[in-house]
C-alpha cells in the first residue's frame, strides 16, 4: 500500500507545499486540516448560517 496522502497527485503535492510553508496561511481561508477533526469555521463565528457555508472537501 502506499504511503502517499492521496491517490490524487495534486492533492499530495498541496499537502507537500503546506509542510514546507509550516503553519502559515497561504490562500485566505483555505487551509488543510486533518479529516475529522472539529471545524476550524467555528473560530470565527457562531452563527449556523454562516458555518455551513464553508466547504470541506477532498
Amino acid at each position: 500500500m502506499s504511503d502517499a496522502y492521496s491517490p490524487v497527485p495534486e492533492l499530495n503535492s498541496l499537502k507537500e507545499f503546506d509542510e514546507r510553508t509550516g503553519n502559515e496561511f497561504y490562500a485566505n481561508g483555505f487551509e488543510l486540516v486533518e479529516f475529522g477533526k472539529p471545524e476550524p469555521a467555528a473560530a470565527y463565528s457562531d452563527e449556523q448560517e454562516f458555518l455551513d457555508s464553508f466547504l470541506c472537501f477532498a
